[in-house]
């Protein structure tokens, strides 16, 4: 048994050893078969690696040879190396496509020279105010003119400030009956005067409203030598007046030709270009 045991692991061995070496004649044969197919055409040399040939059969080109002669040896590595830069890429550009081509060459040529463009100010519109009128009545007659040349505006109201005027006063008494007896004894003395009846002022005596601080003044002087308690106050008058307001569309068709035509009318007329928005706070008149 145990010579069998030895018998069987001889054959055995010589079994894969055989086996063995028909598969690596098999691939042998094989890389020769291909080989043959890709040998180049009769009289044709084949690719040969630069590192194969011998160091004196490395030429550069001609055009690349005449500029090397005037360069040193350093200088002449870093020409190769310049043009071989350039080759490769020139060699990935011709494979880009068109547009995409062109779009690389702007975002290049636009590194660190596009500058973000700075913000548009935003210009308020701007309207027409025609006028000012002192009452109403010219206002509409204005807008009404300004209709028959086919200009659409709107009357508009505006409070102003006036003069400062100077008001002479008696101050609240304690209830009416203690004003009216006030008032009455001053119309004894021939001065005029009137019970305030509203306000914060009410149950007070009006003494007179003066256009100039002397003469009140002078008023208010002679009612505390008459044992008055006589005080001064300045109040700022305001008045109303009206403008005849054109939006910026219709304002572009106001010419000047046609604003002096409409200034022969209406004697007292500006053109004032103001901003649309300080038209919100006059009062609309229909």
């Amino acid at each position: 048994m145990r010579w069998l045991f030895i018998f069987i692991m001889i054959f055995n061995g010589i079994v894969y050893w055989w086996y063995s070496y028909q598969s690596r004649e098999t691939i042998g044969v094989e890389v020769g078969a291909y080989a043959s197919k890709m040998q180049v055409g009769e009289g044709t040399p084949g690719l040969v690696l630069l590192n194969e040939l011998p160091s004196a059969s490395v030429k550069p080109p001609a055009d690349i040879a005449e500029q090397n002669t005037a360069l040193s040896a350093p200088e002449q590595t870093v020409a190769y190396e310049e043009r071989f830069d350039h080759a490769e890429l020139a060699d990935k550009e011709s494979a880009l496509p068109g547009d995409v081509l062109l779009e690389s060459h702007k975002s290049e040529s636009l590194v660190g020279v596009v500058e973000e463009s700075p913000p548009l100010e935003q210009v308020d519109p701007v309207c027409g105010f025609l006028g000012a009128f002192n009452d109403v009545v010219t206002a509409k007659q204005f807008h009404y003119r300004l209709s028959t040349v086919e200009l659409e505006g709107s009357v508009k109201k505006e409070i102003v400030a006036a003069d400062t005027i100077f008001w002479v006063y008696l101050e609240p008494l304690s209830s009416r009956r203690a004003a009216l007896t006030v008032l009455r004894k001053l119309q004894a003395e021939k001065i005029d005067s009137f019970v305030i009846t509203e306000g914060e002022f009410s149950n007070g005596i009006s003494l007179g409203f003066f256009k100039h601080k002397k003469s009140a003044k002078r008023v208010q002087n002679d009612r505390i030598k008459g044992g008055y308690d006589a005080r001064l106050l300045p109040k700022q008058k305001t008045r109303a007046q009206f403008w005849v307001v054109l939006q910026p569309d219709q304002l572009s068709k106001l010419s000047a030709a046609l604003f002096k035509e409409l200034s022969k009318d209406f004697e007292i007329l500006q053109n004032k270009k103001n901003p649309c928005e300080q038209v919100a706070p006059m009062e609309n008149i229909e």
